[in-house]
């Protein structure tokens, strides 16, 4: 892979609460992504959650990575590892996520966030921490990505 480019995924918020009616397009969307980029997750739950939910839902194949609580203190730690193990700079990756906390944990890292309103937080609190990007549905995610890595 050529010029690699990383996105990372928070987990719960992305993945978890999104409604059933727009899962399958999520889920549709991760399959795209990962012919073009390393897709990885990162998340304050085990990694051991995670994987059994995205076997489940059958996408585990699509990421390269599933980092959970267990691994690293820190989400800008998890971020920065995956940055070296990559050899990627901070402007060809992006941090996807619900949480302002993150948004800000990309930031420490020099990481782009696109903000996702399915998630824990408001669409409101997601402005007041500066993503890059803020998107309302799956629908928007393979675009906002593009649009944010070019």
């Amino acid at each position: 892979m050529e010029n690699k480019k990383l996105v990372i995924f928070d987990f719960s918020g992305v993945f978890v609460n999104v409604v059933s009616e727009v899962s399958s397009v999520l889920y549709g969307k991760v399959q795209i992504l990962a012919k073009k980029y390393i897709l990885s997750v990162i998340s304050s739950m085990s990694s051991g959650t995670i994987i059994s939910f995205l076997e489940e839902k059958g996408i585990r194949e699509y990421f390269a990575d599933v980092m959970g609580y267990e691994i690293l203190r820190s989400k800008a730690g998890r971020i920065n590892y995956l940055l070296k193990k990559y050899n990627i700079s901070p402007t060809n990756a992006v941090y996807i996520t619900d949480t302002a906390g993150d948004i800000n944990e990309a930031g420490k890292c020099w990481v782009k966030a696109i903000a996702v309103t399915w998630g824990f937080q408001s669409k409101e609190e997601l402005e007041k921490a500066g993503p890059t990007k803020i998107i309302d549905s799956p629908l928007n995610l393979v675009g906002a990505i593009e649009d944010v890595l070019k």
